[in-house]
């Protein structure tokens, strides 16, 4: 008997052994997969910061953008109006000089720079820009 109880309390002991290290190798394991995760959290973090700062930069980057757009289309706007206003103007001129070209006194009127500009050939590229 006193045998059985021997050989019972040493299974028991081991069970207790095994199970101390067990539990230490899970607590070890534990301690690991916490710094782990604590790395992982903290790289989060900072690809989440970068998104942000990503997304910040691409904000500020379209409102610019948006008003170089804005920009461009008045400076286009602006140019066509100059160059209907030109064209008007070149058409009043050439009306005038039709109407006092067999006319002694027109080259007192129309100066011969602006005749020879009127009537200078002109690149279809004068109106591109």
């Amino acid at each position: 008997m006193l045998r059985l109880k021997l050989i019972a309390s040493a299974l028991v002991l081991s069970g207790f052994v095994y199970s101390y290290v067990t539990i230490k190798e899970l607590r070890a394991g534990e301690a690991v997969l916490i710094e782990q995760l604590g790395a992982s959290l903290t790289r989060e973090k900072e690809l989440r910061d970068a998104l942000s700062a990503a997304e910040s930069e691409s904000n500020k980057l379209r409102s610019n953008l948006v008003k170089q757009s804005d920009l461009f289309s008045r400076h286009l706007d602006e140019l066509e109006s100059a160059q209907t206003a030109t064209g008007n103007v070149e058409y009043e001129i050439t009306e005038v000089l039709n109407e006092t070209e067999h006319k002694p006194w027109a080259d007192q009127l129309v100066p011969n720079d602006v005749k020879r500009l009127l009537n200078a050939p002109r690149d279809s590229s004068d109106y591109s820009h």
